[in-house]
């Protein structure tokens, strides 16, 4: 009996064989290959191809096909990014070494089995804490992407149909399941 390749692999090659044929045409432009080549690169959800990752945040719920203006685009992401920068400057300057010592050490991991032990401060910097790593981490992902967007934008190697945003609504993740969707 001979072997077959599984289905996805053949999906998978063509898909590669795909993405693929712009850089096999004769007569392209090295800017039209470049470009292809950064989208290809930085785009990892493949927004408006076949491709395209399933429940990809659009810039407006009520109409779906709405893209701002490039100047538009470049100014809010311009803004996004410096704001996303001052939170966590903001973040890294307010850290304070001593404190971080006194709540955070190894010996304070075990939480329930020093649960009589635990003070109110320690409640409040541990939830405190968590809310930090959260907005970290939004700012650092979110401050990255819109980086590319905007050098992306700012090139013209990229439209800003090309980069929606990168978090969706947090309106919208009020159960487990529409978090992760």
């Amino acid at each position: 009996m001979p072997a077959t390749e599984p289905p996805q692999l053949k999906d998978e090659y063509e898909f590669v064989r795909r993405w693929k044929s712009p850089l096999a045409k004769k007569g392209s432009s090295w800017k039209g290959k470049l470009r292809f080549g950064l989208s290809s690169t930085f785009t990892t959800r493949f927004c408006g191809t076949p491709h395209e990752v399933r429940n990809v945040p659009r810039f407006s719920y009520s109409d779906p096909k709405y893209a701002p203006s490039r100047p538009r685009f470049i100014r809010d992401t311009a803004l996004t990014v410096l704001l996303c920068y001052l939170i966590l400057d903001a973040m890294d300057e307010g850290a304070d070494p001593a404190m971080v010592h006194e709540y955070f050490s190894e010996q304070n991991i075990p939480f329930f089995r020093r649960f009589h032990d635990i003070s109110g401060n320690e409640i409040l910097m541990r939830a405190s804490g968590g809310i930090g790593v959260i907005l970290g981490l939004m700012c650092s992902q979110g401050g990255f992407y819109n980086l590319f967007a905007l050098i992306s934008n700012v090139l013209g190697l990229s439209a800003p149909k090309d980069w929606p945003p990168f978090y969706g609504s947090p309106l919208e993740a009020y159960s487990l399941r529409r978090f992760w969707g």
